[in-house]
């Protein structure tokens, strides 16, 4: 999906996907490795929903494939993104999953577990906040973009806080696995 949508926007070759993607920082909401992009357009030419044609004008070396969305390509990306499970869908996050099953470490582990959480979420938050920035500098009208980033930013810090509740609590603080 990701991979088509950007090729809708315009013929790229894959390097030029990959390029794009790095610059937009979609491994933020889309982890998409160069290899998946590569095997993204061959499944996405093979099921005939990018055309290819050749680059013969790069300066970069021999000619290259350049893909654009075909007709069938539109209406596949329109589907997907008509599909209503895109909104009733969550990722499971693994600090969550730890969190759930920390009773189990040692209090010592728990609180540098959760200190390098706390850490963690600190750095994303500025990360996001420099990342909005550089939108409403760099790009005033994406407005979607920036209230993504604005919501990841509310994200963060809601479970920062929450951290700290959870850092506070005397029943997590106290819990260490005896005996068994």
């Amino acid at each position: 999906m990701v991979v088509l949508s950007l090729i809708a926007e315009g013929p790229r070759h894959g390097y030029a996907v990959y390029a794009e993607l790095q610059r937009r920082q979609v491994e933020d909401w889309a982890p998409v490795s160069r290899a998946q992009i590569y095997y993204s357009i061959e499944k996405l030419a093979a099921e005939g929903h990018l055309a290819a044609g050749r680059d013969v004008t790069s300066p970069l070396g021999p000619a290259r494939a350049v893909y654009r969305i075909s007709a069938t390509g539109k209406r596949a990306l329109r589907a997907a993104l008509a599909d209503p499970a895109w909104a009733t869908r969550t990722a499971p996050s693994p600090f969550l999953t730890w969190a759930l099953l920390a009773w189990y470490a040692d209090p010592a582990a728990r609180a540098r577990v959760m200190e390098a959480r706390a850490r963690f979420l600190d750095a994303q938050i500025n990360l996001e906040r420099e990342t909005l920035d550089a939108i409403r500098r760099d790009d005033p009208q994406a407005t979607t973009a920036q209230l993504v980033i604005e919501l990841v930013i509310e994200q963060l810090q809601v479970e920062r806080v929450w951290l700290e509740r959870l850092k506070q609590d005397p029943w997590i603080a106290s819990r260490a696995l005896t005996g068994t």
